[in-house]
């Protein structure tokens, strides 16, 4: 009996062992850290004080970390999902990313949004060619081949020290990709991060990172509530780059840090996270950008890969996405003054992608400038429609919000008869294309000003009536209810002065107005498409 008890109370100690951050080793781990690569394998072109320069892509990436690793042997390398995006993605179903990250050394990874895109099985047949293991931490999978793919945690050893990972994503991400029946996000972050930790230091985990695909707000109340996480790597929107960390205090004054590297690897980020009795010491972790120019070794294995399916999707633009039943009219001076049938087509296209109450594509997004004839549609003709690749942002505004946008849209409308000048006015380009509305302007009425600081002058009264298509008929904007808007990220951020965005609550998605046409083009028979205008735009008084 003795021999037993003295057992029991042994194998308590060894189990409060593991499970006590105080009791974890005490060491410095180097986390190195890509996050939305977005397909961007080889180097993109960017203009810097007017001159062009070629940076980040993951062959360069990979150079970034050998020289990294070869200082550091114990570098742990990491993505923190959305590896993923736009036509690679599509036709070759994440053969050349998921290959390309394994080549490159990868040691553990996550998905995010843009990984839904093109449905369950898409993502499923990518995940295959992962040789790195892929956390989440709060989903439940219905798939059992999936299940044994996605991990809830996992631990990675870095010398003598132990790094537990997990990973989250947001509930909200459903909204802005195509939902998986498959897999259902569990909203209560906190209480599986709380599990998480205990379970990474029953494993014997020194240090615990999450990987992030939440908001940058969600992140930091996480961290604010959770003990024992030490770094919180990645969010779900991609947005500037963080040169330096954000630190958070949690429960029991317990130290996290978050940080953040960016897209498209233009930068490798360097996390050193150095411990004492469990807890990070803050003034000993550093947080660096590593630029990824052409200036860095290639990784030729990378290379290899990258170059191989770059001239792959090279061969695949010239193909036909689908058919023009009709020629149709891109040109400028027709797009910017009136209803057309690509401007419809494209404002459709918004609707039917995101399942919003209306669609808004402001006519200088649309470009080509010529008329596109009749017959097969090459892809290379999308890309020249949309030649930016401007990312689709969901803005919910009142009604009396959208009548202002609209109104606004009408100050890009010039009588003959009147002096246009664009320094005080909404600019032709600015002129929204609409789905989901039926608008009618009288151009007798004053435009919309805005003074010589860009600022609101006075109201135009142009607008003369607004509908919303809502439950198979036309029904009256109610300035008091709320509307969801696809629209792209320029007119959502104020360009062309739609200021009146910033007002609403704005959710960025980051799929491309390319990537969203050619899905609707897809989704037709056969990919033949007679675009039409039907009344939705009325213009009075020329």
């Amino acid at each position: 009996m003795r021999r037993r008890t003295i057992g029991f109370f042994l194998l308590c100690g060894i189990l409060l062992l593991h499970a006590c951050p105080a009791c974890a080793r005490d060491g410095k781990v180097t986390i190195l850290s890509i996050s939305h690569l977005k397909s961007q394998l080889l180097p993109i072109s960017e203009k810097l004080n007017k001159t062009s320069v070629r940076i980040g892509g993951l062959s360069h990436v990979s150079g970034v970390v050998r020289q990294e690793r070869s200082q550091d042997p114990n570098a742990i390398f990491v993505q923190t999902g959305e590896a993923v995006n736009g036509p690679l993605w599509r036709y070759f179903g994440g053969l050349p990313e998921f290959s390309a990250l394994s080549a490159a050394g990868v040691q553990v990874g996550m998905i995010g949004k843009r990984e839904f895109d093109y449905g369950w099985d898409h993502l499923k047949g990518a995940l295959a060619h992962a040789d790195f293991p892929m956390v989440l931490s709060n989903v439940s999978v219905s798939d059992p081949e999936m299940r044994q793919r996605l991990v809830r945690n996992v631990i990675v050893p870095a010398g003598e020290m132990k790094v537990g990972f997990f990973a989250m994503l947001s509930t909200w991400i459903f909204s802005v990709t195509k939902r998986a029946d498959e897999l259902t996000v569990l909203p209560d972050t906190a209480e599986i991060a709380r599990e998480m930790v205990a379970d990474l230091h029953r494993q014997g985990a020194d240090i615990i990172v999450m990987l992030s695909n939440l908001s940058e707000g969600e992140n930091r109340r996480l961290a604010e509530s959770v003990a024992g996480i030490h770094a919180i790597i990645g969010r779900g929107v991609s947005q500037r780059e963080e040169v330096q960390l954000h630190y958070v205090r949690g429960p029991d004054d317990w130290p996290t840090v978050l940080a953040w590297g960016g897209a498209m690897g233009k930068f490798v980020g360097k996390l050193v996270l150095v411990t004492k009795n469990g807890r990070l010491l803050w003034d000993q972790t550093s947080w660096r950008l590593l630029n990824v120019t052409p200036k860095v070794p290639v990784d030729t294995a990378v290379m290899k890969i990258a170059s191989e399916y770059e001239e792959k999707l090279n061969s695949k633009m010239e193909r036909a996405a689908g058919f023009f039943e009709k020629p149709l009219d891109g040109r400028k001076r027709t797009l910017r003054i009136q209803e057309v049938p690509l401007g419809n087509f494209a404002a459709d296209s918004l609707r039917w992608k995101f399942g919003t109450d209306v669609g808004l594509v402001n006519s200088g997004a649309l470009r080509g400038d010529r008329v596109f004839p009749a017959g097969e549609i090459p892809i290379k003709w999308l890309a020249d429609i949309f030649p930016f690749g401007n990312t689709i942002d969901i803005v919910s505004l009142t009604g009396a919000q959208l009548r202002q946008v609209m109104e606004l849209s009408a100050s890009a409308l010039m009588r003959e008869d009147e002096n246009y000048d664009p320094a005080f006015r909404v600019p032709d380009g600015g002129f929204l294309q609409v789905s989901g509305l039926k608008v009618v302007y009288d151009l007798q009425g004053k435009p919309t000003l805005f003074d010589a600081e860009g600022k609101l002058g006075s109201w135009g009264t142009r607008l003369r009536s607004l509908s919303v298509w809502k439950e198979g008929e036309w029904r009256e904007v109610d300035d008091a209810q709320t509307y969801t808007v696809a629209v792209n990220a320029w007119t959502a951020g104020g360009g062309d002065r739609y200021f009146v965005f910033g007002e609403g609550k704005r959710m960025p998605t980051e799929l491309r107005d390319l990537d969203v046409l050619l899905d609707y083009i897809l989704s037709f028979p056969e990919g033949r498409v007679a675009p039409e205008t039907d009344g939705r735009i009325e213009i009075k008084g020329r």
